[in-house]
């Protein structure tokens, strides 16, 4: 290789510079999805937090008397149950997603 003005250093050198950048940038782009996917989860876990709050709300008064036969508070109850469960369900998919990268 030095006949042909090729330094056997350069060669071995090349691909480690190769490969190192290339891990690196694959480092970057698993740290952007990561963190992409760590803030689309605290929004999921604040949508949870906020209907998880008017699910108590609703609960305490479905409980009253007064309101027991109130079907419009039990569509309501039901409705937010069902968004909870979406809501749970897409948290947990992007936690599995997160935990894969």
């Amino acid at each position: 290789n030095a006949k042909h003005g090729v330094d056997n250093e350069s060669l071995v050198k090349l691909p480690k510079e190769t490969s190192g950048k290339a891990d690196y940038e694959q480092q970057k782009e698993r740290q952007r999805k990561r963190s992409k996917l760590e803030k689309e989860i605290g929004t999921v876990e604040l949508q949870i937090a906020d209907v998880e709050q008017k699910l108590s709300e609703l609960n305490a008064k479905l409980l009253l008397p007064e309101n027991s036969s109130n079907m419009q508070l039990v569509e309501e109850y039901t409705r937010l149950k069902d968004k909870n469960d979406i809501l749970v369900s897409e948290w947990e998919k992007l936690n599995i997603e997160k935990e894969s990268i």
